[in-house]
């Protein structure tokens, strides 16, 4: 039976369907250093399979939102989930580290469907304020892969190696496309009559971006989870290699810092409903910055202690809980007739940014725990900047 739009089990079902993204990243975080030495990679080989998922994902969300305006939500997520769980499984027998790449690309383009499609499918029911909120609540429940999923990841590879845990996504993938067929409505109320083509999508996408306002909240918000993501791909091994924590110890505390995020998403929602999406943002920028600077500076200057990485990292995820959620409904608001479009260019640019900053952090830094630490701090500190330098575009 369809669940109700306004129901409880609607939210979680959504969350779940957010969380495919981050946990298709966070679960195998501890096993970075076993596939590196298992394919007699180097570190960047490893972290390729990062770069080439955020590459697939960016590339994948141009087009999952525009043909779901098209042909609705459930066709374009039962597809997508369906081609994920085979990918799963794919990178499980992969001879070689550029045949695991190639696959974790294929199942980036898979796992966009149902991140897009679940924001999309939010606004199709709710925008402004709800909007946010529902996004707060979403964004509370993929908050918890980060902390469940690297204490999984790092017991599984104890025991069964790196390789287990893709078995797991692909389950987790079955599971949630039997969940999708089985309970979640068709949200798209009137299909959309631009034709479905490259011309059609483009036009789209034209008018999105016309929107000062949806430039500036996309670019927070790509800049937020650029240094996000820089972060989940250098963090095993400035972790392991540089403070020398176990993947266990790592999982901990890649864990206990994911529980900031969720902390900041309690504290968006509540500035968001008070005082509206502009003020949320704002302090999240402001811990942006502060966590963006503080981290680099305890990283090349501080006591070679975890504290040192994890305090700052602290602050700034806390940031990104605070600021993203609203962000990302403040983007979005201005086109209840191009959700998908809205949605996915959005995805397109917080990802897109996202996988250069981390191609070009692996390649260039590599090895170096405190220019590492730069990048990702300076990804908070220009969120903050495109922010406080734009009140007449927001407000236009």
């Amino acid at each position: 039976m369809p669940l109700r739009t306004d129901s409880a089990v609607f939210v979680v079902l959504l969350g779940a369907l957010t969380a495919i993204g981050p946990l298709s990243i966070d679960i195998y975080l501890p096993s970075l250093p076993s596939i590196a030495e298992g394919f007699h990679a180097t570190p960047a080989g490893a972290e390729a399979t990062i770069t080439g998922y955020f590459i697939g994902f960016a590339i994948a969300q141009i087009l999952h939102g525009p043909i779901s305006d098209r042909l609705g939500r459930r066709p374009v997520l039962l597809v997508g989930l369906a081609c994920y769980t085979a990918a799963a499984f794919l990178c499980v027998f992969a001879p070689t580290i550029a045949t695991l790449v190639a696959a974790r690309v294929i199942q980036a383009v898979a796992a966009a469907a149902p991140i897009i499609l679940a924001r999309t499918i939010v606004r199709d029911v709710h925008s402004g304020v709800r909007a946010g909120r529902l996004f707060s609540l979403m964004a509370s429940i993929t908050g918890l892969m980060p902390i469940v999923a690297p204490l999984a990841g790092g017991a599984l590879q104890a025991r069964f190696g790196w390789q287990s845990n893709f078995v797991v996504m692909g389950g987790l993938g079955a599971a949630a496309f039997l969940a999708v067929l089985y309970a979640l409505p068709e949200t798209l109320a009137q299909k959309s009559s631009e034709p479905m083509t490259i011309t059609g999508i483009l036009t789209s996408f034209r008018h999105v971006l016309a929107d000062a306002r949806f430039r500036v909240y996309a670019s927070v918000l790509g800049l937020s989870y650029a240094g996000l993501f820089t972060y989940i791909g250098v963090s095993s091994f400035i972790v392991q290699d540089f403070y020398g924590l176990s993947p266990v110890g790592y999982g901990v505390m890649f864990a206990a810092g994911a529980g900031f995020f969720i902390a900041g998403t309690f504290i968006g929602r509540r500035l968001a409903q008070r005082s509206g999406l502009d003020a949320a943002i704002g302090f999240g920028a402001v811990l942006l910055a502060i966590g963006g600077v503080a981290l680099p500076l305890a990283v090349a200057f501080g006591p070679h202690h975890i504290l040192g990485f994890f305090v700052p990292m602290a602050i700034f995820q806390t940031g990104i809980g605070v600021a993203t959620p609203q962000a990302l409904a403040a983007a979005v608001t201005p086109f209840p007739e191009r959700a998908g479009a809205a949605s996915s260019l959005a995805g397109f640019m917080q990802m897109s940014v996202a996988a250069i900053l981390l191609g070009i952090t692996g390649s260039v830094f590599g090895g170096s725990a405190a220019l590492e630490a730069i990048v990702v701090g300076g990804a908070g500190v220009a969120a903050f900047a495109v922010f406080v330098g734009s009140p007449r575009a927001r407000y236009s």
